[in-house]
């Protein structure tokens, strides 16, 4: 495989590992092997909104239930789930820096 870059030269590996989604890997990829982007594209995504928040109302009222993922349901919801990950619990560098709980939902 050729790298080619935003420098003037290009570079030639064996193999090349794209680390991103696999609709991204498509559009970053030229290839001439319809079976490779083929595969890249059979795959489905859905939107969601991701919030960076400290509100702590959406994760257990007993913060020793606190989890560093924490998943809650509403019942008669046809499958509605939201997602809370506590940052600082997850993250070392987080732990040190911050002086409150800090979370991301969707």
């Amino acid at each position: 495989s050729q790298l080619a870059s935003s420098q003037p030269r290009s570079e030639e590996f064996d193999e090349v590992v794209l680390a991103t989604q696999a609709n991204v890997s498509s559009r970053i990829l030229r290839t001439e092997c319809s079976a490779t982007v083929a595969a890249l594209n059979v795959f489905e995504y859905e939107t969601h909104r991701v919030v960076l928040h400290t509100d702590e109302r959406l994760m257990p009222a007993v913060q020793s239930d606190w989890s560093p993922l924490n998943i809650q349901t509403s019942p008669g919801a046809s499958g509605a789930a939201s997602v809370t990950v506590w940052m600082n619990r997850i993250d070392a560098h987080l732990r040190a820096a911050l002086t409150r709980p800090v979370f991301q939902t969707w």
